[in-house]
């Protein structure tokens, strides 16, 4: 059995500008990691990552490889885990507002009742309110990822691949669909009001 591992608790990148090695143990007990660089972060072993409810908020995770990981209810806002590996990862209930996951793999991904709306309103000249900091999941992979119930309101999907996809109860609201690949993907209940689709495949 590997042995435990302990790192101190990290709240700021210029404490720790560069994680040791990039490297952590499936045993890792650190649950903040908020603003910590993480890129190309890789697990020894095995055995799958269990990181339920950490903190990854403002973290690079540019290039991590997180497959199969347990990020269950984990913070991932603002996180950048783009080119990201995360199939078949654990992301019930994780909060991603404002996250960057353009290229990203979440193949088989459970993201059930993830929050991947945006961060929230900003107003812009003339008046008017626009949505900011929106999950970017241009080009992503989501292909049989769990997607139900999940908040994905002005998110950028364009050219992602969702095939066989369970996006039921989904919102899509006002969200990129530009050349997305929804065939196969279960689609009962999902709102895609103001949702653009142009281009998009296996939308009605």
């Amino acid at each position: 059995m590997e042995p435990t591992t302990t790192y101190p608790s990290l709240t700021s990148a210029q404490r720790s500008p560069r994680w040791p090695d990039a490297t952590l143990t499936a045993t890792q007990t650190v649950v903040d990691l908020s603003s910590t660089d993480l890129r190309g972060l890789r697990f020894p072993g095995t055995a799958p990552i269990t990181l339920p409810e950490v903190s990854l908020y403002q973290a690079d995770l540019r290039s991590a490889n997180l497959n199969s990981a347990n990020l269950r209810q984990a913070d991932l806002r603002y996180a950048n885990l783009d080119d990201a590996w995360l199939e078949g990862a654990d992301l019930r209930g994780a909060h991603m507002a404002g996250s960057s996951l353009s290229v990203t793999t979440l193949k088989r991904a459970n993201l059930r009742g993830a929050d991947l709306a945006c961060a929230g309103v900003v107003m812009v000249e003339g008046g008017e309110a626009e949505r900011a900091d929106c999950v970017d999941l241009k080009d992503a992979q989501l292909d049989n990822a769990d997607l139900r119930d999940a908040k994905l309101s002005d998110a950028d999907l364009s050219g992602a691949t969702l095939t066989g996809a369970d996006l039921r109860g989904a919102d899509l609201t006002r969200s990129n669909l530009s050349n997305a690949d929804f065939r196969g993907a279960r689609l009962t209940g999902v709102n895609l009001t103001g949702a653009k689709r142009t281009g998009a495949l296996g939308l009605l």
